[in-house]
């Protein structure tokens, strides 16, 4: 039997480490002053900021449309930073974390 495998691509994960002095800063919030910066500056593209890659959509059949497109598509990303003080089996201790060994 053979069957045809299709990926539908909904989300994307990126994860930063940061290791933060929780006295000065708080994790929640440094993160959502990160996300407001970077949707800020994915709504406000300039053609400045996409030249690179404009220079290479420019090699390609319908570059102004994919132009477009690729303004279109950066305006209408979504991103949401959180603050994730401890993973589950995350190879990291803190001794001030009661919830590792």
């Amino acid at each position: 039997m053979e069957e045809n495998l299709r990926f539908v691509y909904e989300k994307e994960y990126w994860y930063i480490s940061a290791f933060i002095n929780t006295t000065k800063f708080i994790g929640e919030t440094k993160a959502e002053e990160i996300e407001a910066l970077l949707l800020d500056r994915l709504k406000n593209l300039t053609e400045n900021d996409l030249k690179k890659a404009y220079k290479y959509i420019e090699k390609s059949p319908n570059a102004e449309e994919k132009k477009r497109i690729l303004v279109s598509m950066a305006k209408s990303i979504a991103i949401e930073c959180d603050w994730e003080p401890f993973f589950q089996n995350f190879p990291y201790t803190d001794e001030n974390n009661p919830y590792t060994v």
